[in-house]
């Protein structure tokens, strides 16, 4: 993602800035009223050892994401993980007057990328950046019509709910529920460039005429964004035609057939049950990239034509679009067992050496502040005396993760992930720390949002991933100050740091499948965020065998009343 990085650091950095005069302001103000009958105060810091220790996550909901992954990411330290897209595609009308005579012309799918607009051409034309692209190499990528039915409700459960899919799917293992093979690219490979529009190019005989991806070519030269943009010509043109056009009447004045399978949305996606996007590697490699099945643009389109009699036969569209049901279907490297032995080996009580952060069906990293009680105990008689009254303010506190190294780099070079995100596993939502951070305005860009809360990664002088930071600092103010039960937290990836609120307003959480903590509780739900990213990276963690300068700590910086 290339951005003007100067400009963004430069507001960015103001932002920040900004919100910490704000915060130091809202601390001493809390300061008169909590620290009562005294004005002169000492800073000091104080740090606490942490229980940090692996958890494997299981199937995760793939249904409802705000967007889907689509191809083969090959990370180094966790092997290939391949991700399939299973949708159904859904009429914007129903019940189609086709007109007399109609002949199929083409189908085409057309799925934008994520991109940013960064200027214009001598033409006025918008230039595009593409942006959730994790790799690019050539693949395989074929569209199967499926055979598997996307249900909206669980008929088993009582009462009936939203049926729910998980990234485990398994309906189309070895060839199952593929349908027609629709389209196939044996060598696919991702077009950065804006997609034309505009009206039909024809020949001297009133047929349209097509580029050499097989696309139809324009008139009127007008652009959308960078797409997957597909026509699907596997099937003979009388397959379409059969399927969607049935024998015409004889009599021209005669009503059309009625079509009952194209008579609601029902009907439809039992007719016609959805596209199977199947990826597959070339030389073991692929591409790797989100797409955007909710934008306005995103379409199948059946194009064709019909006799009204006129010189020329007119062209019509019945239009698509992707608001049914969706669902990734993730594959990771079976023969990697890290994050497996990992969890296997877990040590809840004195936290593990490394930890093991991987997104999708991955891996995250379970926190807890106070497992020892005898520290829980230090912490309290610290900043409280017995009548629970506050003796010290807390200012800042946050915890460092280390990226180890050693292990990310003895690969290969590693492209670890930007953003990390933490939640409160009770509750399943961010910690309140990320509510409080008023830095999502920046830029409008998720990349860089949430950063005085969860910082970008840093690198080296070597441009290596090196650290995050996280500051809880609201998070342990409700510890303290207002009897908040200290639940595990837990550390994971994620694509868009933005995606939480969407978790907290109860739209989009996903759900996790059996991943019992070894304390009795549950990793239950996940950011969306977290579910589409496909990268890992391995931290240090809060064991005692850990070296110091790398070791996880909660740190706290506080104020505390002058007693002199």
């Amino acid at each position: 993602m290339k951005r003007n990085m100067n400009l963004l650091k430069t507001v960015g950095a103001f932002a920040i800035f900004s919100l910490l005069l704000t915060g130091c302001k809202k601390e001493f103000i809390s300061s008169d009223s909590d620290l009562q009958g005294n004005h002169n105060f000492n800073t000091s810091s104080v740090r606490y050892p942490i229980a940090t220790y692996n958890k494997m996550l299981n199937a995760v909901q793939t249904s409802g994401l705000p967007a889907n992954s689509l191809g083969i990411y090959d990370d180094p330290v966790y092997g290939p993980t391949t991700n399939h897209v299973v949708t159904q595609i859904i009429p914007d009308s129903y019940n189609p007057d086709w007109g007399t005579d109609p002949v199929f012309d083409s189908i085409v799918v057309t799925i934008p990328y994520f991109s940013n607009v960064t200027g214009t051409d001598s033409e006025g034309n918008s230039i595009y950046e593409l942006d959730s692209i994790f790799n690019e190499a050539p693949m395989k990528l074929s569209v199967y019509r499926s055979n598997y039915f996307l249900s909206d409700y669980d008929q088993a459960s009582e009462p009936v709910v939203e049926q729910l899919y998980y990234s485990d799917l398994s309906a189309f293992d070895n060839g199952n529920n593929e349908g027609e093979l629709l389209y196939v690219n044996e060598n696919f490979t991702i077009n950065p460039n804006a997609i034309s529009l505009g009206d039909y190019e024809r020949d001297e005989n009133g047929e349209i005429t097509y580029d050499d991806e097989g696309l139809p070519t324009y008139i009127e030269d007008r652009k959308i964004a960078p797409s997957l943009r597909l026509k699907l010509n596997e099937q003979p043109d009388s397959f379409w035609q059969e399927l969607f056009f049935p024998p015409q009447p004889q009599e021209p004045d005669t009503e059309a057939p009625f079509q009952p399978e194209l008579s609601n949305r029902n009907n439809f996606t039992n007719f016609f049950r959805g596209l199977y996007f199947k990826v597959e590697p070339v030389n073991g490699q692929g591409s790797y990239f989100m797409l955007n099945f909710e934008a306005s643009s995103a379409s199948v389109n059946l194009y064709y034509t019909n006799d009204e009699e006129d010189t020329v036969r007119d062209q019509d569209i019945f239009e698509m679009s992707f608001s049914g049901n969706r669902v990734s279907i993730i594959k990771n490297d079976p023969s990697n067992t890290l994050i497996e032995n990992a969890d296997a080996n877990a040590d809840e009580f004195n936290g593990d050496e490394q930890l093991f952060l991987k997104g999708g069906e991955g891996s995250v990293a379970i926190i807890d502040l106070f497992k020892d009680e005898a520290v829980y105990d230090d912490f309290i008689s610290s900043f409280k005396d017995d009548n629970g009254n506050p003796t010290r303010l807390i200012n800042e506190a946050n915890m460092v993760f280390y990226v180890d190294q050693d292990a990310v780099f003895a690969q290969e070079e590693s492209q670890e992930p930007e953003r990390v995100i933490l939640y409160d596993l009770k509750n399943n939502i961010p910690v309140i720390d990320y509510n409080y951070d008023l830095t999502s305005a920046v830029a409008n860009s998720p990349l860089y949002s949430k950063v005085y809360h969860s910082t970008i990664l840093e690198k080296d002088e070597n441009g290596r991933g090196y650290r995050y930071k996280l500051r809880i600092t609201e998070h342990l103010n409700n510890i303290l100050l207002r009897d908040s039960t200290n639940f595990s937290l837990g550390l994971m990836v994620t694509t868009n740091i933005l995606y939480a609120p969407e978790v907290i307003n109860g739209v989009n959480r996903n759900s996790v499948l059996n991943s019992e903590i070894k304390n009795g509780e549950e990793v239950k739900e996940i950011s969306p965020g977290t579910v589409l990213s496909p990268k890992g990276t391995i931290l240090h963690g809060g064991n005692s065998n850990v070296p110091d300068d790398k070791r996880v700590e909660l740190e706290i910086f506080y104020s505390e009343p002058d007693q002199n």
